[in-house]
Formats: C-alpha cells, sequence, structure tokens
C-alpha cells in the first residue's frame, strides 16, 4: 500500500491507495503550525505542531490498510 502526504500551509492532507491507484482512505486535518508576530513578508511554521499532525494522519491512513504500507510520497510547497 502506498502513503502519499501533501503539507500544506494550513493543513496537512493524505491518501492511501494501491499501486494501481484505487484510494481506500482519505484523511485532512488543519496544523495550525503558523508562527504569528513576524515582519511583513516573513512566514515560518512550528516544526513540533507539523510534525504531530503528519504523524497522526499516516498512523490514522495505516490503520486502514490491511497489508503493510511499503511507500510514502511527500510533497509541499513552502
Amino acid at each position: 500500500m502506498i502513503v502519499s502526504i501533501d503539507v500544506g500551509t494550513t493543513s496537512i492532507s493524505g491518501i492511501l491507495s494501491n499501486a494501481s491507484g484505487h484510494v481506500s482512505a482519505s484523511v485532512s486535518r488543519n496544523h495550525q503550525a503558523d508562527v504569528g508576530g513576524l515582519a511583513s513578508g516573513r512566514y515560518e511554521q512550528r516544526l513540533d505542531k507539523l510534525t504531530t499532525v503528519f504523524e497522526s494522519v499516516i498512523a490514522e491512513l495505516a490503520a486502514h490498510s490491511a497489508r503493510p504500507v511499503t511507500d510514502v510520497i511527500l510533497t509541499g510547497q513552502m
């Protein structure tokens, strides 16, 4: 099984699929990792919050799989 994860500006989303592309589960969680109070034009996120939500999305997707997860695909635009 394949877990595909997108780390976005406001949320982390993922799907669980097989090698043929059949999606058997999907999850999306807001991460609230923004660091406020920065100078104009600056944008930062808290790694601890991203990590916590990332791990929960992976765990939830893996729990839907009857077979082991063999691949993880990660994407993000930051």
